[in-house]
């Protein structure tokens, strides 16, 4: 009985959803009803760097880029739909079956101004026991069952306000 109070302690506090925290972030952006802004982003090896009003391009000094502009507005959208790409249920790690996979896209915003700074993906690998004692066979795919280093997939390298 004295236990389950302190269980409530040490309980780390919960997250936002990941919606929750985009719609608010995102009201932080469309609070600060910025005129403009110099933005600098990084894709892969594709950088960016552009300036844009009212949601439009002004112009793009730099693009090594073959996708569309990246705007905050574009930033947001792509959030949004990473959230709806289902990837939160376990999958055949690349290394094989007895090493399942989840996989979970999320940005990381701007406390200030609210754009997203990044848009990352986390992969955590577990092993599948059932798989692994079903067929022993698959125990040297389960030694490489390590959780990769999450991997960047968008970083904006600067994002400067316009009067």
């Amino acid at each position: 009985a004295l236990c389950a109070p302190l269980a409530t302690l040490a309980r780390p506090p919960a997250r936002a959803s990941a919606a929750a925290e985009r719609l608010a972030a995102e009201g932080r952006w469309q609070a600060r009803a910025l005129a403009g802004y110099r933005m600098a982003s990084r894709m892969g090896d594709c950088v960016q760097y552009g300036e844009f009003r009212g949601g439009k391009v002004v112009r793009l000094s730099r693009s090594d880029c073959f996708d569309t502009t990246r705007t905050v507005e574009w930033l947001f959208a792509l959030v949004e739909r990473a959230e709806s790409w289902g990837l939160a249920a376990p999958r055949c790690a690349p290394s094989g079956c007895a090493c399942r996979e989840t996989r979970r896209f999320y940005a990381v915003y701007d406390e200030e101004l609210g754009y997203p700074r990044a848009i990352r993906l986390h992969k955590v690998r577990t092993v599948d026991w059932a798989t692994l004692l079903r067929n022993p066979a698959t125990y040297p795919s389960a030694l490489d069952c390590r959780t990769p280093p999450q991997v960047e997939l968008l970083t904006v390298l600067e994002l400067e306000p316009l009067p």
